[in-house]
């Protein structure tokens, strides 16, 4: 995943900073929604053109979901790009899903917290060029979404250096969880981790579970904790930066 964050944040490099420096397109405020029913909160910002995101903290799964225009359909790999051109943050689309509309960010607090900074975002598909949007000042309301869901409103990790390049020396090995629905047949999970020596991972989290509440972030943490990893050819791998990987769940027939 870090390889690929850094191609595309050199692919789009001068292109996306000429982007950025012009006039975007301004959205008027978050607006903050709430469903007692559905115990939701989410903060929504649109933009003219049909561009909107929210974050979203629905029974404690937090979401950032991305909306494309009618005419726009995303395909490839979409992801965003903030000001600071470091931060990109990758998007996807729902499972078995090869085109649409709705996408979702594979680190939904980490991208909410870069949204509540403000300043300008630029979203890119494979089927348009960037877009610049300029991202209200006020984000109270996705700093009470981060909260409804107990996602930090400012976390240290998301300064922390890279790991490096993700290479596996002892692959993690994750066991199908037994509290999955009857009627489940894959999961995700995405994972943070804290490289230590010899490549072993510590603190690990998930920053993204799916279907959430099955189980699924609990066996890809413990499946981490006896993972491994090694430096690429040509790499080192950064003791004490982040390792961020996603764990992938099939039912076997």
């Amino acid at each position: 995943m870090e390889v690929l964050l850094r191609k595309l944040a050199m692919a789009v490099g001068l292109a996306t900073a000429a982007l950025l420096a012009a006039s975007p397109a301004a959205a008027q405020s978050w607006e903050i929604q709430r469903d007692e029913a559905q115990n939701a909160v989410m903060a929504v910002a649109a933009w003219p053109g049909g561009y909107a995101v929210a974050a979203r903290c629905q029974a404690g799964d937090f979401q950032l979901i991305v909306r494309l225009p009618s005419q726009v359909s995303s395909n490839g790999i979409p992801y965003l790009q903030f000001e600071d051109q470091s931060r990109v943050m990758l998007l996807s689309l729902p499972h078995g899903a090869e085109s649409g509309r709705i996408l979702f960010a594979q680190e939904p607090a980490r991208a909410a917290r870069w949204l509540a900074g403000g300043g300008q975002l630029a979203i890119t598909t494979a089927a348009s060029d960037p877009v610049a949007l300029a991202l209200p000042t006020d984000a109270e309301p996705v700093r009470s979404a981060l909260r409804a869901c107990d996602r930090p409103e400012v976390d240290a990790r998301d300064d922390l250096p890279s790991a490096g390049p993700i290479q596996w020396r002892r692959i993690p090995d994750a066991m199908w969880p037994q509290e999955a629905d009857s009627g489940t047949r894959d999961g995700l999970v995405t994972l943070s981790c804290i490289v230590v020596a010899d490549g072993w991972l510590q603190e690990c989290r998930a920053e993204r579970e799916s279907p959430p509440g099955q189980g699924f972030a609990e066996a890809a943490i413990s499946a981490a904790t006896r993972a491994v990893l090694e430096p690429a050819p040509g790499e080192e791998l950064v003791i004490g930066g982040v390792a961020r990987f996603t764990v992938r769940f099939t039912m076997e027939n």
